[in-house]
């Protein structure tokens, strides 16, 4: 059955408002049509504003709308003047001129010339390369329909006036129905449920609280329950996070055109600014809260009939390390080797110290199964990654515990005693803030100008109760319940010399504190941007109680700029993305790098005129060699190609009578940068062209019969039908170019049908089966020519794409790094909000290569399958370091100066060598990807091993550290009972997860890419006493 979800999830009266905004616009354009005055205004192709209408209907606020109409004029006139300079040159070059002729004679080619035709395929090459470039650079946004209709234009208009022995601008024929469509867009944006960014924004915003209040009312029930029985099942809670934080790249499209909003309401683009910026650090937090369920059992497999073990061996695909014994880790998951109950102080203490950091067991089983045998049926391979599993193996081998899972049910226990009733208090502040967003919308035009003053006085009234009630949930927490996960830690700073023996008071190894600390840090953070949310609303209604009109804050010059960098709407449904840009990013010049600078490796800077004159024409040139631009050279190639019979004297009047501009057109957007979008896109197109004609087909009869069109029927059968039209247009979550091309062919068919009906000419095409089978026809051609063009050289792999995409954003994380440890260092030189704007980009990018993917068993290969595997596991990796390079960040936020540089150091963060070792462990990665080099048998990796040296213990200090910054060197029950130690030591472990997390990068690449450099007799172990930490009395 097929999934109709989205039907239901978009029914709701504001979704249901841009579809009646949209199919009013379209059914004033048909009326446009089917009227004689205005059909002979539209001119010979008023079909056109009904395709328009399809291609980019308005369905957004009034800005946005605005936006994207100006830039369709703009380019279809830019299109429009080069083919009319083309014409005009062309037409000096002429020698014989014959304005008596008719059009049965000029189409018998007997006027086509050699010189005008070659300058008129120079302006349709140039022209189309130019907006093909455009497309693939600009990626996904408002340029993208705009390049179609623009790329339409130069084609009808310099293929027709080709054959014509005078010059004719034919151009108009697109210019004016579009600019007619844009009028009438922009029209009903204002007329028909007007719609403002600040309005779309409130919505958008409420759409990302939804889930996550779901999320945060199931958390009680969900800790209740024991982790180690099969009802367990945290996945409900991930989805919704996941769900909420979808729902941001919507609002930060809408935050692009905030601030060049016009509204009406009491709030503007500053303050709702404020509002976005708290909202995304809910989401990161919500997912913080759900990593705490990936750490505490990642191998989880519950199977209906066998029962698996309670520690089952590691899942290949999920080797996620759990949370270890000290503040230094957050993924071990079995527990140390048990000893003897302590019986004096000083014996518990060294037992609480004794839980030491540390791995999975069964990680290096995991990884080295993965990497040693291959499925049955296939050829074997070479083994990668023994020397980093080695290590892991002689990591793994100290850290075992019988009774994990006691610990771990009662960890839990007590996490949930200690955080019900601030997660109670979490939800109840998150439902009102959804209530004040609602009622702030319900507000904006039935209140035009203010509220009275009693409604005004209850409004305060509820949003200081509701501060109230959740400051006070959070200061109980802070203050009293986030220490019950202390207790059973409590014994080992009690002076008791008579301890009991049972392993019932056996105190728990430290890492399920720090799972306890984990999660609490994370509810605690989202308790507070909850609280920040509920001052920013009273601080609002306070000072915001009157309505104004909102004006845009932008300069002028930088309202209508738009950057390929900067999120828009919709991403997933578009192709064409540029794998090297990570929209949301701003690209660093060398400014922004610090003390870096780039170096170009072929030469040294000019030291004189000439060599400056060579630079300035390289770097005018290089570009030239740049992919978009290589494709947008193949797609001109390829238009001119496919015009070739519309411009020779024996085809043209064949290929003017069969219209075969629209295999050049379908050619032109069938064309990808890649060879598997171009197969899906041809499939895509070949599919809704004949889903679309068969519908324009029963459109067309049903209104007009057997006769010459009924404009009452037609315009009967179209108010009927374009609500639902419109809908599916808007809502269908299937792929937009088969969504755009079915609705264009049945406007195609319906308009060409209404035109062909009512006016003979030698290119008319019949009504109805007619109009569709030759469209079908002319589709099919285009379309598979471009697929065959594909092959040609320079010919570009979606596969290729995915790589490049994982290099790019691998590369990203690592310069994102690097600003969260200078951020750490020295606060001033970093801006933590960019930073976190930055992974939230990162982690879109990645998402979106996930539809992408879904192409590239569209490719053809000889060679072999692709392996979609690894792809995904390193995909998921990367995926984790972005949310923990988020929780880190938010993290060194609220460290003070000195438990910061505690922090740093205990990381080995500031140390040369380690870091080192991390940016060459990022860049080997980031390479080998793009390049597809193999990687070094031995390399820094794995980076635990020295992450975690010989000083590892629940102090805040290592033990060689002079400078102790103020701190205690030696834990006590002051310290664990310090709010900061918290902090501390889940950045800690934090960090421990970033680490462990590129060793297992490294592993995912190394499988990809393979390795090299062998050295025979290299030792593989590693002295096990280095592994055992010193510890003090």
């Amino acid at each position: 059955m097929p999934n109709v979800d989205w039907v239901n999830n978009n029914t709701s009266w504001p979704k249901l408002k841009p579809v009646i905004r949209c199919a009013v616009s379209s059914w004033i354009e048909l009326l446009l049509v089917i009227l004689p005055k205005s059909n002979h205004l539209l001119g010979q192709a008023p079909f056109l504003i009904l395709v328009a209408g399809f291609m980019s209907p308005p369905r957004d606020p009034f800005i946005a709308n605005l936006e994207r109409e100006l830039i369709n004029l703009t380019l279809v006139a830019l299109s429009f003047a080069w083919s009319t300079l083309g014409i005009k040159l062309a037409s000096l070059a002429r020698k014989e001129f014959a304005y008596a002729a008719t059009i049965d004679q000029i189409y018998t080619g007997r006027y086509v010339e050699a010189v005008p035709t070659i300058i008129m395929t120079i302006f349709l090459f140039t022209g189309t390369t130019f907006f093909l470039w455009l497309k693939a650079r600009q990626g996904p946004g408002p340029y993208l329909f705009a390049t179609v209709l623009a790329c339409v234009c130069g084609d009808i208009a310099l293929t027709t006036a080709s054959v014509y022995p005078y010059p004719t601008y034919v151009g108009k024929v697109i210019m004016i129905p579009v600019a007619l469509h844009s009028a009438i867009a922009v029209t009903c944006s204002i007329l028909v449920f007007p719609e403002t960014l600040n309005a779309q924004f409130c919505k958008r915003l409420h759409a990302v609280l939804a889930p996550l209040l779901k999320a945060i009312e199931q958390q009680p029930e969900l800790l209740s329950q024991c982790p180690n029985s099969d009802e367990f099942n945290p996945k409900p809670f991930m989805v919704l996070v996941a769900q909420s934080e979808a729902a941001l790249a919507p609002t930060a499209a809408s935050a692009r055109l905030l601030k060049r909003d016009v509204s009406w309401g009491r709030i503007g683009a500053r303050d709702w600014s404020k509002l976005h910026g708290i909202t995304r650090r809910l989401t990161a937090r919500a997912n913080g809260m759900a990593f705490y369920f990936k750490i505490i059992d990642p191998t989880r497999e519950k199977f209906p009939v066998t029962p698996a073990p309670s520690r089952p061996e590691s899942v290949i695909n999920t080797p996620s390390p759990s949370r270890p014994a000290t503040p230094l880790t957050s993924g071990a998951e079995d527990s140390p080797a048990p000893s003897v109950a302590p019986t004096t102080v000083s014996s518990m203490r060294r037992k609480l110290h004794s839980h030491i950091p540390h791995l999975q067991l069964n990680l290096h089983n995991s990884l080295f199964r993965s990497h040693a045998f291959q499925d049955l049926g296939r050829l074997p391979s070479t083994a990668v990654g023994i020397f980093e599993s080695q290590k892991y193996l002689n990591l793994e081998s100290h850290f075992q515990h019988p009774r994990a899972d006691m610990f771990m049910e009662n960890a839990m226990c007590l996490l949930q005693e200690s955080s019900k009733d601030l997660l109670v208090a979490s939800a109840d502040a998150t439902r009102h803030v959804m209530a004040w967003l609602e009622r702030l919308n319900s507000d904006r035009y039935w209140k035009l100008y203010g509220r009275e003053h009693a409604k005004w006085s209850e409004s305060v009234k509820e949003n200081e109760e509701a501060r109230k009630r959740h400051r006070k949930a959070l200061n109980k927490f802070r203050e009293q319940q986030r220490q019950i996960v202390i207790n059973p830690y409590r014994r080992a700073f009690e002076v008791k010399s008579s301890a009991a023996n049972s392993p019932l008071d056996e105190i728990p190894p430290h890492r399920y504190l720090f799972q306890s600390f984990l999660y609490q840090y994370h509810l605690l953070q989202l308790a507070l941007k909850l609280g920040d949310f509920l001052d920013e609303i009273n601080d609002l209604e306070r000072t915001k109680r009157r309505s104004r009109l909102w004006m845009p804050v932008l300069p002028l010059r930088k309202i209508l700029s738009w950057q390929k960098w900067e999120p828009t709407d919709h991403l997933d449904h578009d192709d064409d993305e540029d794998p090297n840009v990570i929209q949301g990013i701003e690209p660093t010049d060398d400014n922004q790098l610090g003390d870096v600078r780039k170096r170009n490796p072929d030469s040294l800077p000019p030291e004189n005129a000439i060599e400056v004159v060579g630079n300035v024409i390289y770097l005018i040139l290089h570009p030239l060699s740049n992919p978009n631009v290589v494709f947008g050279l193949k797609g001109g190639l390829l238009s001119v190609i496919l015009s070739i019979p519309a411009i020779l004297p024996h085809t043209a009047r064949f290929a003017y009578v069969n219209h075969f501009v629209w295999g050049i057109i379908m050619g032109q957007m069938t064309i990808n940068r890649f060879r598997g979008d171009t197969t899906f896109v041809m499939t895509a197109r070949i599919i809704a062209t004949f889903c679309g004609g068969l519908a324009g087909m029963i459109i067309w009869y049903i209104s007009s019969g057997t006769g010459k069109g009924n404009p009452y029927g037609i315009a009967a059968s179209m108010a009927v039908c374009l609500p639902f039209m419109l809908f599916f247009r808007l809502y269908w979550p299937g792929p937009m170019v088969t969504n755009v091309v079915l609705w264009v062919t049945l406007e195609l068919v319906l308009g060409y049908s209404w035109q062909d009906s009512r006016s003979s000419s030698i290119s008319s095409q019949g009504v109805g089966y007619h109009v569709a089978w030759k469209r079908f026809v002319l589709v099919t051609a285009g379309t598979t020519a471009a697929f065959l063009f594909s092959f040609l050289p320079p010919s570009t792999s979606l596969r290729h794409y995915i790589r490049m995409t994982y290099a790019t954003t691998a590369a990203e994380l690592g310069q994102l790094y690097c600003d969260i440890v200078s951020y750490a260092s020295a606060p001033w030189v970093s801006d933590d909000e960019q930073i976190l704007k930055s992974l939230l980009a990162v982690r879109a990018k990645l998402n979106r290569s996930k539809s992408m993917r879904t192409n590239v068993r569209y490719e053809l290969s000889l060679r072999g399958k692709w392996p979609s595997d690894r792809y995904e596991k390193m995909l998921q990796i990367q995926i984790e370091i972005a949310y923990l390079l988020s929780h880190m960040t938010s993290v060194i936020t609220h460290l003070e100066p000195a438990w910061a540089k505690a922090f740093l150091k205990r990381t080995h963060f500031l140390e040369a060598s380690f870091q080192a070792d991390m940016l060459a462990v990022i860049n080997m990665i980031s390479t080998a990807i793009r390049t597809g080099t193999p990687l070094p048998q031995i390399t820094p990796c794995p980076l635990l091993d020295r992450f975690m040296g010989q000083h590892q213990n629940v102090n805040l200090l290592r033990e060689d550290m002079e400078d102790g910054f103020g701190l205690p060197s030696v834990l006590n029950i002051d310290t664990l009972e310090n709010e900061q130690y918290l902090f501390f030591s889940v950045g800690v472990c934090t960090a421990y997860g970033v680490v462990t997390r590129l060793d297992r990068l490294m592993l995912a690449t190394k499988e990809l890419v393979g390795e090299q450099y062998h050295i025979h007799g290299v030792d593989l172990t590693r002295n096990k006493e280095a592994l055992r930490p010193q510890f003090r009395d």
